[in-house]
């Protein structure tokens, strides 16, 4: 007999439905870890992260500003060089060096035999005495023993007049307008004590290569003071007395320079005009109270509206 198809047809659909439920289920389980943890029994999802703990208040050092008082001064490089210089040459050409008593550095008098010259070929005595004319200091001797004179060459030996030197310094164009003849001025030689003068000339014309001008500074004798040395002057002009910071709590940004005071733990900027400066230490002429509780290194990692937690410190004893 033939099989009831209804029957054939009702086992089919069984079947397939076994296997849509077998599949569903495999599926389910092998994305298992990207469906949401209610689906397997896990924790229910969180409907948002826990927000993040507040930051804790960094530690910055701070301090009132000190009251100083700087030098004001103007600083010029340059080399020692004869006060009055005089140049020692021989009356006519060819004539021949017979003797030479002329000797660097060398204290004479006036009136001191310094070389005897004869003409080329004779020699009975007849010789012309070159004698310094004032007393001072010997330069530079160019003459030998039987060399020859020429009268536009260089000199035979120059002499300083009165053993005087003076300092002859470079000043930045800027710096011209103040300085004037007579102020005080310290010139450094080197390895040398600083040296006391003062300026007997100031040269307004500046040397369109270097843009400086030139200053002389006469400065007193000294037995190791030697024409030719280099040194460095200080000129004074004043002091300015004010408020100073450490010079490692100003920022200069594009508008200027800016130092940070703490405002109870916040962090304010006060735009400040800077002075003059020494060592490790500013001038501060406007924009800071004595009162204000500058942070002492401000740095990239400071900026306005920071919170902290300001440590006032005590400045270093003088």
């Amino acid at each position: 007999t033939r099989p009831d198809r209804s029957a054939w047809g009702s086992a089919v659909a069984a079947a397939v439905l076994l296997l849509v439920l077998g599949g569903g289920g495999a599926a389910a389980w092998f994305f298992r870890d990207r469906l949401p943890d209610a689906w397997f029994g896990g924790k229910p999802a969180t409907a948002a992260a826990a927000p993040a703990p507040p930051r804790t208040a960094m530690a910055v050092s701070v301090a009132k500003p000190e009251r100083k008082c700087f030098e004001d001064a103007v600083r010029v490089t340059g080399t020692f060089r004869p006060r009055r210089e005089i140049a020692l040459r021989a009356p006519a050409d060819g004539l021949r060096v017979a003797s030479l008593g002329a000797r660097p550095l060398a204290q004479v008098a006036a009136g001191d035999l310094l070389a005897e010259l004869e003409p080329v070929g004779r020699r009975d005595g007849g010789t012309i005495p070159v004698r310094a004319p004032v007393a001072g200091t010997v330069g530079t001797v160019n003459a030998s023993v039987d060399s020859l004179t020429a009268t536009g060459g260089p000199p035979l030996a120059t002499l300083f007049q009165d053993g005087e030197l003076e300092f002859g310094g470079d000043v930045p164009l800027e710096a011209l307008g103040r300085l004037a003849p007579g102020q005080p001025a310290s010139v450094t030689a080197l390895g040398l004590p600083p040296i006391a003068g003062r300026i007997v000339s100031v040269a307004r014309p500046v040397d369109p290569a270097t843009q400086q001008g030139r200053v002389a500074i006469a400065v007193e004798r000294r037995g190791d003071l030697r024409a030719g040395l280099f040194g460095r002057g200080s000129i004074r002009i004043g002091e300015s007395c004010g408020l100073v910071v450490p010079a490692s709590a100003v920022m200069y940004e594009g508008d200027g320079a800016v130092a940070y005071v703490a405002a109870g733990n916040l962090v304010e900027a006060h735009p400040v005009t800077v002075g003059l400066s020494a060592g490790a230490e500013v001038e501060i002429r406007s924009g800071l109270a004595p009162n204000d509780l500058v942070v002492q290194r401000a740095g990239a990692f400071v900026r306005e509206g920071d919170r902290i937690a300001p440590i006032v410190t005590a400045p270093p004893p003088r």
